[in-house]
């Protein structure tokens, strides 16, 4: 089976299918480690649509619908997603020139930022109160976002996934750049430090936490 060929049968598992989708929606962009081809063993299918659709989740499908009259809203243009579909998104059907009015700005970066900086303040004062597979999981998710927020600062797009955990070994230096740049405040910044140093080391606890996702 080829990879076409699985998308469609996750579609048509979910209620749809490729070709209703090129029928029905202007654009249609595959978007996420499998686009990028870093896509590791069970990996889901992220699908980008410009059209009138509901937007569903799975484990193993992502079928994100935009409104074709947001598309070409600052909103839209200057998004962590559309940056990141702009750059390494692979077309399926319809007209992607949309793609060339994205925009870098700083709003991704301070955005990402102040929801990076609530779920650390949130997860110190309960961090004693979780259980470790848990922590391990935030603690993957920080990271995640921290690499994100360091793509981002730069106006540069966010990568997928596996290559933002590639960074995972650089994450103190990250949070330092972060910090000094004004991004996050050097509160923020050892604090997220502390969580992360309390598992141990992070190429620990992140393994840890892909075992527990892989189990699930």
């Amino acid at each position: 089976m080829n990879d076409l060929q699985d998308l469609d049968c996750k579609l048509k598992a979910a209620g749809t299918s490729l070709e209703v989708l090129s029928r029905t929606a202007d654009c249609v962009v595959l978007f996420g480690s499998r686009s990028a081809r870093v896509d590791r063993n069970g990996s889901d299918w992220d699908l980008l649509c410009v059209g009138d659709g509901k937007t569903r989740n799975s484990p193993s499908l992502d079928l994100v619908w935009i409104a074709p009259k947001r598309i070409h809203s600052i909103d839209w243009r200057r998004s962590e997603l559309a940056g990141h579909v702009a750059t390494f998104g692979t077309v399926l059907s319809g007209d992607f020139t949309w793609r060339a009015t994205v925009e870098r700005s700083d709003d991704p970066a301070v955005r990402k930022a102040t929801r990076l900086s609530l779920r650390v303040r949130i997860l110190t004062k309960d961090w004693t109160r979780l259980a470790v597979a848990f922590r391990q999981k935030h603690i993957r998710l920080l990271s995640n976002d921290l690499v994100r927020l360091a793509f981002l600062s730069r106006h540069e797009a966010v990568p997928p996934t596996p290559i933002l955990e590639s960074r995972h070994e650089k994450l103190s230096e990250i949070a330092k750049e972060q910090s000094e740049n004004g991004l996050l405040s050097f509160e923020i910044r050892d604090q997220f430090l502390l969580l992360k140093e309390s598992l141990g080391g992070t190429g620990c606890c992140l393994k840890s936490a892909e075992s527990i996702e892989k189990a699930r």
